[in-house]
């Protein structure tokens, strides 16, 4: 639209829809006529176009603009014939919001910028701003209302209703409205048939609901009575539009504007008026942000990075009884609610670093020779073609390197990691020997890539889960759906996974993918059928690669007298890296050459004589004794023996120096031990020096970015073969001391906040060693007490620790150790078999571990704490927690009364203790399960008291925004369901609201508790009319529960709301039973519910009954 456009803008060209929009100023006759003013202000007309209020609305906007000079506003005027002839005035509504939309499209040129667009609405004309606002959202991808799409930025709604499907009880409001149109064009069939047609009204307003983005809202009502009825006599007076009827009330962004006047006069004020000055500032924050708009075309979007629904119900509810389950009703006058808000933000697909590389488990080795047939077998399959994903040659490529230790697989890996690197975006270096080593691999790949949010570090489950996705769709971009033609759009990715020897410990990180390359080594030859790049079984190197290996450590390559020698040497030593290595090393620290060297160890000599007796053993024989014979002449002190030896037992891949370097004392009875603790080396000086000196035989490695030592397996096995079984028990009771030693303990044994602690990651994968350990080759040790007392200690730390952390798979084996020592020991250890009983509770509560199994560990714990009380302090501090965790048992038993009873005794136990007499301390789980019990019981009002009183606790010691726990979380959880129960809905979602901020800033976005919130608000929007916010709820619910089995339950009950959710939104005959979301329930109802025959269908009770009482 020109400078010097007509009044009549646009006219719909089909001639039984006459909607006009025309320019109410500035005038076509004026100098300033045009689109010249910042801000576009749109007004759309009531059913009655001619009557008095509209008009005066109009006369008051025009007025503004003459007293506000300051304003630069371009004033449009938007109306329909509502008198169709084969339509009701009802679609007519419905066809002149498309027709909105269609005229601002043709009529505004937002070529050379776009101007915020505000729209006035009379009446019913809001009906039709709803529409037009919601078909542009419906419409997003058309490029021709993007531009409206970021242009729009306000409504003011005078006296529009807003009737939805689920407040039906404010439907008969309109009787009354729509009465004052009785003396208008309108037919008396049409206002007959309201009726029939206000469903349609009702949809509308929903939709806008969901659709809208709109920055702000002004929705103007009335507070005094307007009078009713044609006869003076017989006329009555009522609200036509009050509060309820007008209010929005979902949108965060609505202000609502009462005015002392009736339903006639909403339209008329003038400059000392609260709406005058509204629109004011209205108008000139519009005209400040024109400068701040984004082009439609893209170039400086104004899409944010996250999409952001938001959900607000008025709090206008009245706390009612325990027994209260009746829907709040908001008022209709008065000052005005409070809103509480409710805000979920999906995380749009962050934009991966590239080039990304993460390996620095290895280091590149500069001196690696040979296998270049090897190497061009790998290039042959796992180098990227330039094909993306969906791509008719595309697929995962895989390639395995099997073999016996030493062979030098992981040599091999190491250097294609570096030496391709220019062919791949990302190259992921995995260590796969345990479960422990994987989740932390993908951890720290997913923190390179920038993919954590707060609280994901301490789920590696979810850390997997999000690298997984994006290895299935390595997008490079932030949108996924940005289009691409050729592999510029997609990264070129490595996945090494080393020393993958059980195989079935990588099922759970291998990406489903059709894209991507894997490389993997592993000492089972059953690998190679497990990838359907195939593989191979890794040959040993030849005399000749052995040789330049040699010469290259020797730095002699190129001397042919070298190279000759070399040659007979590595013959004698049969072609095993690990020993050549380990030859140059000696020869170097003799000073001397290899011609030198073999001449000093003729043929006669005891070396070359023991390593001949090689050629008679099998291959992987062969190495295992060359390995140990070489090594065998090292001649090494007292405590760089003592050192290995305890390295024996830890994790090959890197001891954290922190762990080795401490002072060794540990409260162990063995008679002869103290003469292996002499040699241990003192930290310091003697620790350096003995750390120089296993360093210096080139087979003990240090990673300085680290700051850990490792050594080969094959190194560590022959160090450990070498060892009789006393000795093996007395360096393995060390290695267990300095563990006890390095973890990190909590001041709370069972602390359940900011649990995450750098030194227990350091530990970890030395714990999964000395478990292996002992259940492999020290099978029928017998430790003494003491030291048994610190392996279980260590045990059920590592356990607790790894139950926060999700790694359940990992944790149930620690903690069945731990209970296996305990039992062989008797009344010795019967205090921390009640440690291993609580927590394995813990675990069993979380992973969904059967009801009954639990409460026998909660029993247990409890009758074992009762026998060990001896009247102090500690003793009946552990008492209590009994009790609290005997409560918690009986609630997953549904059986809340019992549950109430210990949690009353525990409170009443802890009441006397100092702590809570001095400092004020609070029973913070009794009251909570207090709570659930209370719920249980159906006393809703009892149970959000109990709730209350540890909020204000917490909020008291931790502020408003507590992070420090989980506690938080859990009280506004149960205070959320009690309102619920009560149809406290504000309430509800409130506390709902809360409970996710502190569960997520904690536990990350992908937690079992996240989904458990979510499902809960999903449920509630589904029901209060949000489909588009509660179908993201729900989705996002499922996705979390399926990362895991343990979820089964949960995730078969959300399946089933879900499916009840997409039923309401079908016809009202709809059944969700047909749903396929509903087949997917009952599917894991069966798995999980052997026991059922299928007849009757299993339905709320059913899968109520599957989960535990805080998901119901």
């Amino acid at each position: 639209m020109e400078n010097l456009k007509p009044a009549v803008c646009w006219k719909n060209p089909d001639d039984s829809r006459e909607s006009v929009l025309i320019q109410l100023h500035p005038k076509s006759g004026d100098a300033t006529a045009g689109t010249t003013g910042n801000v576009d202000v749109v007004i759309v007309s009531d059913i009655e176009l001619r009557s008095a209020k509209y008009s005066h609305l109009t006369d008051s906007l025009l007025r503004l603009l003459q007293q506000e000079r300051s304003l630069s506003v371009n004033i449009f005027q938007f109306h329909g014939i509502y008198q169709a002839k084969s339509r009701s005035v009802w679609h007519s509504l419905k066809d002149a919001g498309d027709d909105l939309i269609e005229a601002l499209s043709a009529a505004f040129d937002y070529s050379s910028g776009i101007r915020p667009l505000v729209f006035v609405a009379y009446g019913f004309g809001g009906t039709v701003v709803k529409k037009g606002l919601y078909k542009i959202d419906a419409d997003a991808k058309s490029n021709s209302y993007q531009a409206l799409r970021l242009a729009q930025h306000a409504v003011v709604f005078f006296g529009s209703p807003h009737p939805t499907e689920f407040h039906r009880e404010r439907w008969p409001g309109l009787n009354a409205l729509l009465a004052t149109y009785r003396n208008s064009a309108l037919s008396k069939p049409y206002l007959r048939d309201r009726e029939q047609f206000m469903p349609l009204i009702a949809d509308i307003s929903s939709k806008f609901e969901q659709a809208s983005t709109v920055q702000s809202i002004l929705t103007v009502c009335e507070t005094k009575p307007t009078r009713v009825g044609r006869s003076f006599f017989s006329r009555k007076t009522s609200i036509l539009l009050g509060r309820d009827l007008a209010e929005i009330a979902c949108l965060k962004a609505e202000k609502i504007i009462t005015l002392p006047t009736d339903y006639h006069g909403i339209g008329v004020f003038d400059s000392h008026s609260e709406i005058y000055k509204e629109i004011v500032t209205l108008l000139q924050s519009c005209s400040s942000e024109v400068l701040t708009r984004s082009r439609p075309d893209g170039t400086d979007s104004a899409e944010s990075n996250a999409r952001k629904y938001r959900l607000n119900w008025a709090s206008t509810e009245s706390n009612a009884d325990s027994t209260g389950d009746a829907m709040p009703t908001p008022s209709g006058s008065g000052s005005g609610p409070s809103y509480s808000s409710f805000e979920i933000v999906v995380a749009e697909r962050k934009a991966p670093r590239m080039p990304c590389y993460v390996r620095t488990a290895v280091n590149r080795n500069p001196n690696f020779v040979g296998r270049s047939n090897i190497i061009a077998q790998i290039d042959s399959i796992l180098l990227p073609d330039d094909l993306g994903p969906g791509s008719a040659s595309s697929g995962v490529r895989q390639f395995a390197l099997c073999g016996f230790g030493g062979l030098g697989k992981t040599q091999i890996a190491t250097y294609y990691a570096f030496e391709r690197e220019k062919y791949f975006d990302a190259i992921f270096w995995v260590q796969s020997d345990s479960p422990g080593k994987l989740y932390k691999s993908f951890r720290d790949i997913a923190e390179v890539l920038e993919f954590t949010d707060e609280g994901d570090q301490a789920d590696m489950v979810v850390s997997r889960d999000k690298v997984l996705e994006w290895l299935s769709n390595p997008h490079k971009h932030s949108n996924p759906n940005e289009s691409t033609t050729s592999t510029g759009g997609y990264a070129k990715w490595l996945l090494i996974f080393d020393n993958a020897d059980n195989l079935d410990l990588i099922k759970d990180f291998l990406p489903p993918s059709n894209y991507g390359s894997i490389l993997v080594t592993s000492r089972d030859p059953l690998a190679k059928t497990h990838f359907i790049g195939g593989g191979i079984d890794l040959p040993p190197m030849t005399n000749s690669e052995c040789a330049l290996l040699l010469q290259k450590q020797m730095d002699e390559v190129g001397n042919t007298a070298a190279y000759k020698a070399a040659l007979k040497l590595v013959e004698k030593l049969g072609t095993v890296p690990l020993a050549i290595s380990q030859i140059a090393t000696q020869i170097r620290r003799n000073q001397m050459t290899i011609d030198e060297y073999l001449g000093r160890h003729s043929d006669g000599s005891s070396l070359l004589a023991e390593l001949n007796k090689v050629t008679s053993l099998p291959p992987k024989e062969q190495y295992n004794f060359t390995v140990a014979t070489v090594w065998g002449l090292e001649d090494f002190s007292g405590s760089a023996l003592t050192l290995m030896r305890v390295m024996a037992f830890l994790d090959p891949d890197g001891v954290a120096e922190s762990i080795l370097e401490q002072e060794v004392v540990p409260e162990i009875t063995l008679p002869d031990l103290d003469v292996y603790l002499y040699k241990y080396p003192r930290p310091g000086e003697e620790y350096q020096r003995t750390r120089l000196e296993v360093m210096r035989t080139s087979l003990v490695r240090r990673n300085n970015e680290n700051k850990t030592i490792g050594w080969h397996r094959q190194i560590q096995e022959v160090v450990r073969g070498k060892m009789s079984t006393d000795e093996q028990r007395v360096y393995y009771q060390i290695s267990v001391d300095l563990l006890y030693r390095a973890w990190e303990y909590s001041k709370d044994r069972f602390n359940r906040e900011s649990f995450k602690r750098k030194r227990c990651d350091e530990v970890l994968p030395n714990v999964h060693c000395i478990i292996q350990a002992y259940e492999s080759t020290l099978r029928d040790m017998i430790l003494p007490v003491d030291n048994a007392r610190q392996l279980v200690k260590l045990l059920q730390e590592t356990g607790w620790y790894l139950v926060q952390a999700a790694q359940y798979d990992t944790a149930r084996p620690t903690f069945e150790l731990a209970k296996k020592i305990c039992e062989h020991h008797g009344d010795a250890m019967r205090d921390l078999l009640a440690d291993i009983a609580f927590s394995y509770a813990r675990y069993g509560e979380e992973t969904n571990m059967d009801a009954q199994e639990v409460f026998d560990y909660c029993l247990q714990f409890h009758e074992l704490r009762k026998e060990l009380n001896d009247g102090t302090i500690e003793s009946r501090e552990d008492l209590a927690t009994s009790h609290t965790s005997l409560a918690q048992g009986f609630l997953l038993l549904d059986r809340p009364e019992e549950a109430v009873e210990h949690c009353r005794t525990c409170i009443e136990m802890e009441a006397e203790f100092p702590d809570h007499k001095e400092h004020g301390t609070m029973s913070q789980f009794a009251h909570i399960y207090q709570a659930w019990g209370m719920c249980g019981l159906g006393k809703y009002e009892d149970a959000a008291r109990l709730c209350h009183k540890v909020i204000a606790y917490r909020e008291k010691k931790f502020g408003p925004n507590d992070t420090e726990s989980i506690k938080l979380g859990l009280a506004l959880h149960c205070l959320g369901v009690s309102r619920e129960k009560q149809g406290l809905y504000a309430q509800s979602v409130d506390a709902y609201q809360k409970a996710l901020a502190n569960f997520q800033n904690i536990l990350g976005p992908d937690s079992f508790r996240v989904a458990q919130i979510n499902l809960k608000l999903g449920e509630i929007c589904g029901k209060r009319g949000v489909p588009k916010i509660a179908k993201e709820l729900f989705d996002q619910a499922i996705q979390t529960f399926a990362r895991t089995p343990y979820y089964k339950p949960e995730l078969g009950r959300a399946l089933y709301k879900l499916s009840q959710f997409n039923a309401s939104l079908k016809t009202s005959a709809a059944d969700h039973r047909e749903d396929a979301d509903y087949r997917k329930a009952v599917e894991l109802y069966c798995e999980l519910r052997p026991e059922f025959k299928g007849d009757p269908a299993p339905g709320d009770k059913e899968f109520d009954m599957l989960v535990r009482f805080w998901s119901r």
